[in-house]
This record gives C-alpha cells, structure tokens and sequence, in this order.
C-alpha cells in the first residue's frame, strides 16, 4: 500500500516587520518547532505592488490540532528571533466552525416561564 501524503492547507499567514526577512529553511524548521509535527510546508508570495511586504503561508495536514498552543509557540519563536509579525490565522479548524461569529444573531433562549416575573426573573435554560 502507498503511504499517502496528506493534503495542506495555509494555516497561517504572516508578514514581517521592515527590512526583516527569514529564509526558507529557517522558516521550515521554525514551522516544524511551532507545530512539533512533521509533513508542513511554507511559502512566500509578493504583495500585488512593488511596495508591498512579502506574505508567508505555513502550511499543515488540515486536521493539524492544537492550534491555539501552536500559535502560542510560533509567536515566541519569532520573538525569539526578533522577528516583529503581524500573523493571522488563515484557517478556521472543523472544530470551530459551528461557533457563532462576533455580532451574529444568536438564536432565541428558552426562559423558565415557573419563576417569579420580573425584569431581572428570567433566567435563560441550557
């Protein structure tokens, strides 16, 4: 049987700081510590005009899990470094995608109609 290779994806992006750089291999091995997993890779693309800061991507199997301590990790390498990022999440894990977004309607709470009214009575039911 062949051992497959999982599909990545961008898990992160970033951009650095002013007249910072990191090159591929130093990158890689940072991705590999951040993550503590093997089968990642990472990629640079320029900005679309020339004054642009280039965007990194780190790449990992989608169902890479841990992701707030890797974020964690990956902050304090860089800081390590001296690297100043600006670093966001590209990829929201299966885990979280049922969550409400900030500022969505939430669906209506069910009130225990047994309690006393009142303005400050109803207590919403899990």
């Amino acid at each position: 049987m062949k051992n497959r290779v999982k599909a990545r994806i961008a898990m992160f992006r970033f951009t650095l700081g002013t007249g910072q750089s990191i090159g591929p291999r130093d990158l890689q091995s940072l991705w590999e510590s951040a993550c503590q997993v093997e089968n990642l890779s990472v990629g640079c693309a320029p900005g679309p005009s020339y004054a642009d800061k280039l965007t990194y991507s780190l790449y990992a199997p989608h169902d890479l899990t841990g992701l707030t301590e890797v974020e964690k990790r990956l902050r304090w390498l860089f800081g390590e470094r001296k690297l100043r990022v600006s670093l966001i999440c590209a990829h929201i894990s299966h885990q979280h995608q049922n969550r409400p977004l900030p500022g969505a309607a939430r669906p209506p709470q069910r009130v225990n109609v047994n309690q006393r009214s009142g303005p400050d009575s109803a207590v919403p039911q899990q």
